[in-house]
């Protein structure tokens, strides 16, 4: 029986305030699921958990463990053929304008000669690199219990589509710009190798930096003043990062560093990422709204919000549908439904569901409320109301 299994009854919905947060480090295992559950996850609290990656293939494959550093032969040896995104560290920006796909083994040829001292001033960074997705069969991590309620990833490989499951590699002096992460998910990052310094800041905080255009530095170091709270914390080999929910943040790696990150969503964020997909629609309806009275503008809009925020409201309710649907048959079958593992009892999944009932009425409400054509509003609506009988 799992940690999750144990304790799922003691879950709460308790929510606590982060103002009075110091960033805790703590052992993996060394809290039930339950307990990591409502302390982080719930709170929407960082903290850094060491001893993550200890048990993963890729601690052995990918590291030379004499000198604690990527295992660059071995490495080119195993991916050597494959193709990945590299961005350029130099470019001050938004480092995906200059992204480019090399092979694995030209990358690793970069970074294994690189060389400061000889004037290779070029800091490229492998980044966003769905390792998982090219090679399914390479079991080179797992995902840790504390993080297996992971809706997004979930629905993004039952559905076969670009999951958020990413492998960093970049030598030291990489680094990734200030920016909060897609959908307004969770993060957890793991060095399987190497140093990492994040620069965390509490929502609302960001605000601070916000240009006259409504656009935010890349690099935020040169901003940070004494009326900023934030969080500096180093993450070391081994250890997990938990970054919550709408904390923008900034990462250096101090060293030669290895790292999987997943982002996630689960019942605890899903309004959180509803939220962002109407402001976001919100933006984009204002910013056309001398047109409103054209035929088809509201599909238009649903057009445009795909583009800016990588979803709109029929991509949205198919992956909460999804959802239901498969939390709907475990309540029916008796049948688990997990992200890896461990599986959860009928009390999660049934607290799943009701925040699920929320989202589903409120698509409702925005769907009515711009009239919007080709939605199967009845498939919803019969979703409801088989959640509300268990009620």
């Amino acid at each position: 029986m799992t940690n999750s299994d144990k304790n799922d009854n003691n879950e709460t919905e308790i929510k606590k305030e982060w103002s009075d947060l110091q960033i805790p480090r703590i052992k993996m295992d060394s809290l039930s699921y339950s307990e990591f559950f409502n302390e982080y996850i719930q709170s929407n609290k960082p903290c850094i958990i060491s001893d993550v990656t200890k048990n993963w293939p890729a601690n052995s494959e990918w590291v030379d463990q004499c000198k604690n550093e990527p295992n660059f032969k071995n490495l080119n040896v195993i991916y050597g053929d494959a193709l990945v995104p590299v961005v350029d560290c130099n470019f001050d920006g938004d480092q995906n304008c200059c992204k480019r796909t090399m092979l694995f083994s030209e990358f690793i040829n970069y970074w294994e000669n690189r060389n400061e001292e000889k004037g290779l001033s070029l800091v490229s960074y492998l980044k966003d690199w769905h390792l998982r997705k090219q090679r399914p069969c390479d079991p080179f991590y797992s995902v840790p219990e504390y993080f297996t309620s992971d809706w997004l990833n979930e629905y993004s490989l039952d559905r076969e589509i670009d999951d958020y499951m990413f492998v960093y590699m970049g030598p030291k002096g990489s680094w990734t710009p200030f920016h909060a992460d897609v959908f307004k998910s969770f993060s957890w990052s793991a060095n399987v190798v190497g140093k990492k310094r994040w620069l965390l800041f509490p929502p609302g905080e960001e605000k601070q930096f916000l240009d006259s255009f409504g656009n935010f530095p890349s690099d935020i170091q040169k901003h940070l003043n004494n009326n900023v709270l934030y969080y500096e914390v180093i993450q070391n080999t081994g250890e997990g990062i938990f970054v919550p929910s709408g904390w923008y943040h900034q990462v250096f790696n101090e060293e030669d560093t290895i790292s999987i990150n997943h982002n996630w969503v689960n019942r605890c964020n899903i309004e959180f990422m509803w939220r962002s997909l109407i402001d976001n629609l919100h933006s984009v309806e204002d910013e056309i709204k001398e047109f409103n009275s054209t035929d088809g503008w509201s599909e238009h809009c649903q057009l445009m919000l795909q583009a800016l925020f990588g979803m709109n409201i029929d991509d949205f309710a198919n992956f909460i549908q999804h959802i239901a649907d498969k939390r709907l048959h475990s309540i029916e079958t008796g049948i688990s439904v997990s992200f890896g593992q461990p599986t959860f009892r009928k009390i999660h999944i049934l607290r799943d569901l009701k925040t699920i009932n929320n989202i589903l009425n409120s698509i409702v409400i925005e769907i009515s409320r711009r009239n919007l054509q080709n939605f199967d509003l009845k498939s919803i609506y019969k979703k409801i109301e088989n959640i509300n009988k268990l009620f």
